[in-house]
């Protein structure tokens, strides 16, 4: 299966997560994938510590990341701005 670049990123982004936060993190949940030119965004959901639901988000390199509080409701984990990346995708 051919994987698009925003695919290659998520996926990317999930191994680095696994390997710095092991056993720690359950497997990573990818969803709501953009991959268009003027358009990069997806999603990533995992569990921490067997207790906090965390949603990882990217979109137009604007990263943001948050714990799930029940259904529909996050808190962020940074204040203020989200995060801007610097990833190259070419």
């Amino acid at each position: 299966m051919q994987l698009n670049k925003t695919e290659n990123m998520a996926f990317g982004i999930s191994k680095i997560l696994k390997k710095k936060f092991g056993d720690r993190i359950s497997p990573t949940q990818i969803y709501d994938v953009v991959d268009d030119n003027s358009h990069r965004a997806f999603k990533m959901k995992f569990i921490a510590y067997d207790y906090f639901v965390i949603l990882f988000n990217y979109e137009i390199d604007i990263i943001g990341c948050l714990i799930e509080q029940g259904k529909e409701n996050y808190i962020p984990l940074v204040k203020g701005k989200n995060c801007y990346s610097n990833l190259e995708l070419e």
